[in-house]
């Protein structure tokens, strides 16, 4: 039977809506939906590489400090940072015009490779070579840094003070067997000549 102008159209039209809904359902939903899981994925690996050329960048900065350290004066044993440590102390006070009249080094332990010595020093001085020492140890090309200062005048309105600083400086021990379990393994055993006293 012949169908009526009306029916085909009906017909063409629930035929196209069908198709859409095919359409839809099995080409462009999937479609859609994979474009979007490839652009996540995109961002994840762009965030993931930019992550990983910061790292990248900032070990290569340290190690091109802990090169340029170890160039520096950076020591491996515990005495030859304390005689570098008093040594340098000392003649910086002497072109600074500052008198030291003591000197003690003292170890401190830590469990990790890194450890540090520091010298607790008294003398001497009017401001100006006071400042001058403070910019000697703080310009340094050794690893020093100053950790304490105190100033006090040894009489009311003059410029003749008396100072007490504490340096301090780093050291690394050998690598140990201990080390590879990690942060929680033993500490280096203090060695002789710590926390000795030494004058001018």
């Amino acid at each position: 039977m012949a169908m009526s102008t009306r029916e085909r159209l009906i017909a063409i039209g629930t035929g196209l809506a069908a198709l859409v809904f095919v359409g839809d359902r099995y080409a462009l939903s999937p479609y859609m939906k994979a474009r979007e899981e490839v652009e996540t994925d995109l961002r994840t690996t762009s965030n993931k590489l930019t992550e990983a050329n910061r790292r990248l960048a900032r070990a290569e900065r340290l190690d091109r400090d802990w090169k340029a350290m170890e160039a520096g004066g950076l020591k491996h044993d515990m005495s030859a940072a304390e005689l570098q440590i008093l040594e340098a102390v000392g003649d910086y006070a002497k072109d600074a015009g500052v008198n030291i009249t003591s000197r003690t080094p003292q170890s401190e332990a830590r469990v990790d490779r890194t450890q540090i010595v520091r010298l607790r020093a008294s003398g001497k001085g009017t401001t100006g070579s006071v400042a001058k020492l403070l910019w000697r140890v703080e310009t340094a090309s050794i690893p020093l840094k100053v950790d304490e200062l105190t100033l006090a005048a040894n009489k009311p309105g003059t410029d003749d003070l008396t100072v007490t600083l504490v340096v301090s400086t780093i050291w690394v021990r050998p690598a140990e067997p201990a080390d590879a379990k990690g942060p929680g393994g033993p500490a280096a055993p203090p060695r002789r000549g710590a926390g000795r006293e030494e004058g001018t």
